[in-house]
């Protein structure tokens, strides 16, 4: 059984479901696993994201990362100011 992504969506992880109803993530299968057996007889799933989730997602992260870079440019100034003087 194939997975059919949803519309709008944006898949984070995915893998097949075992009959014992354990889960085997793809990352797992490229990693060396023998996964050949599990694409055709085994259902697949997914965790999937909003697309319209993905811009503020984004900003946020943008923001946190300028925030730290802005820390650690003043601290490096300050230090250089300091030891120049």
């Amino acid at each position: 059984m194939q997975f059919v992504q949803p519309a709008g969506s944006w898949v984070v992880e995915g893998g097949y479901v075992l009959p014992d109803g354990s889960r085997v993530a793809n990352t797992v299968c490229l990693a060396g696993m023998d996964c050949n057996g599990y694409t055709s007889s085994y259902p697949a799933w997914a965790r999937v994201h909003p697309v319209s989730q993905l811009f503020p997602m984004q900003l946020v992260e943008t923001a946190l990362l300028a925030a730290v870079a802005g820390v650690a440019l003043y601290f490096t100034f300050r230090r250089v100011a300091r030891t120049a003087l």
